[in-house]
C-alpha cells in the first residue's frame, strides 16, 4: 500500500512540475496565480517527490505518510483544486484514506532499515 501511495504521489508531483496546471479541474483555474504561488508550489512538489521516494523505500513510513498527505492537501488547497471539486477532491480523499493504515500500523515488514532507524539517530 505504501508503494502504491508513494508512486501516485510521485506521478502527481512529476506531472505538475513538467506541466503546471495539467491536473487542474476541467473547468479551468478561475483564480489568478501569482509568481510567488508558483514558487511555493514548485517547492512543495519537490518536497512531495522526496517524501514519496522515501515512502516507496520504506524510510520513516509513518512520518513520510503524514508529511506527504499534508503536502498534497496543502498544494491542492492553495491552487484551488479541491474547492472546484472533481478528480482532485476524489484523489485527496483517497490519499487521506490510504494514509490512515500507514499512520496506524507503519510500513510493514518490508522496509529499507528495520526498527524505524532507532539505532542510527
Amino acid at each position: 500500500m505504501r508503494v502504491l501511495l508513494g508512486v501516485s504521489y510521485l506521478i502527481v508531483a512529476a506531472l505538475e512540475m513538467v506541466a503546471p496546471g495539467a491536473l487542474a479541474p476541467a473547468s479551468g483555474d478561475p483564480f489568478l496565480r501569482s509568481p510567488d504561488l508558483e514558487l511555493k508550489s514548485a517547492i512543495a512538489l519537490l518536497i512531495l517527490a522526496v517524501a514519496a521516494s522515501w515512502l516507496v523505500l520504506g524510510i520513516r513510513t509513518r512520518v513520510m505518510a503524514l508529511l506527504s498527505v499534508a503536502l498534497l492537501l496543502g498544494f491542492a488547497w492553495s491552487n484551488h483544486y479541491i474547492q472546484t471539486g472533481g478528480v482532485w477532491a476524489i484523489y485527496a480523499a483517497s490519499a487521506v484514506i490510504l494514509s490512515g493504515p500507514l499512520l496506524r500500523f507503519g510500513g510493514g515488514r518490508h522496509a529499507l532499515v528495520k526498527g524505524a532507524w532507532q539505532g542510527l539517530a
